[in-house]
């Protein structure tokens, strides 16, 4: 059932050939006007065939005219031959543009082909040439359904560009993680980067020089080696603590006391307490002249227990000691010289 309370049905587009246009040139005007009183007669009896085909001969006679055309249209259409119907009615339009009845005509067909907007221009068109009311009633049909349809298309619009915005949208979410992603693996690649060696440093990252700065500096990078440490790293609070006994601020007790914290310094403990032992015990190399090599440096504390063993002092540069046997004993010293129980 339509949705509509006008009337126009919907005609099926025929397979009987669209019929041919007679060629210009016919003068047998008495014919042709005969043909034309045969047609209307079989029209009126409902003949539709019969009528289309002395209009044809008439064409054939007389030669084909706007009106013509238009006329063998009309009979075409009520015959339900809608595409022969609308080839006739261009055909008429193309001797005469501005005819009426033509146009009408078009205008009817294209209705019952459920092509209204096309409908509508041709009614409208035939209406400003030659109004006809008993075409109004048509015209404002099809003129709903126009509307209708170009309501339908403006809600097509809107839900097209609300797909538009939703994609434009997810694109713009998708290119800020990303954004973000890139930020992060470039804080963690700057925070690795935080335990690289000193220029001229041994292989391995190992700083080159020696003293506190170059402890620091190889303890980061040994845990920013380390994965799950390096990780653990992120968290701020860890960051924190571990700066701040890294700084020499000591222990922060409140710090150590919360639960992540405590559990990255047991783990670090667990890992890297053998390694911290080994660089606590190194002691320095002896210098030039005799000097005493510097004591290694002690294990950090505050981490467990984890204390370093303190350094070996170094050997004495510059000359080597003498064995003590070569050292002489008091009884030889001095020959001619007193005894000790000589000396009061």
């Amino acid at each position: 059932m339509s949705a509509f309370d006008d009337d126009i049905e919907i005609y099926p587009e025929e397979e009987a050939p669209v019929l041919p246009v007679p060629p210009s040139g016919g003068e047998d005007w008495d014919g042709a006007a005969s043909m034309k009183d045969q047609a209307a007669g079989a029209k009126a009896s409902g003949n539709l065939d019969g009528a289309v085909d002395f209009l044809t001969k008439a064409m054939e006679m007389g030669g084909p005219s706007a009106m013509s055309l238009a006329n063998r249209a009309d009979v075409l259409l009520k015959a339900k031959r809608p595409l022969a119907a609308l080839s006739d009615c261009d055909a008429a339009l193309q001797i005469n543009p501005d005819s009426a009845k033509a146009l009408r005509c078009r205008g009817t067909v294209l209705s019952h082909l459920g092509r209204f907007e096309e409908s509508l221009k041709s009614l409208a068109a035939a209406q400003a040439i030659d109004f006809n009311p008993d075409t109004e009633p048509l015209r404002k049909a099809v003129s709903a359904r126009v509307a209708v349809i170009e309501t339908e298309k403006v809600k097509q619009r809107i839900a097209d560009e609300e797909i538009l915005r939703e994609k434009v949208k997810k694109q713009r979410e998708e290119m800020a993680q990303r954004q973000r992603e890139e930020e992060e693996e470039e804080a963690r690649q700057r925070a690795e980067g935080m335990g690289g060696g000193m220029p001229g440093g041994m292989p391995g990252g190992m700083p080159g020089g020696g003293g506190m700065e170059g402890m620091q500096q190889m303890l980061m990078q040994m845990l920013m080696s380390d994965p799950e440490l390096a990780a653990g790293m992120q968290n701020p609070k860890v960051m924190k603590a571990f700066s701040s006994m890294m700084g020499g601020g000591g222990e922060d007790t409140e710090a150590m006391n919360d639960p992540e914290v405590k559990a990255f310094m047991t783990k670090f403990q667990e890992k890297m307490g053998p390694m911290m032992g080994m660089m606590g015990g190194m002691g320095g190399m002896g210098g030039a002249g005799g000097m005493g090599g510097m004591g290694g440096m002690g294990g950090m504390g505050g981490m467990g227990g984890m204390g370093g063993m303190g350094g070996m002092g170094g050997m004495g540069g510059g000359q080597e000691d003498d064995d003590d046997d070569d050292m002489p004993d008091l009884e030889e010293v001095g020959g001619d010289g007193p005894s000790v129980e000589e000396v009061d």
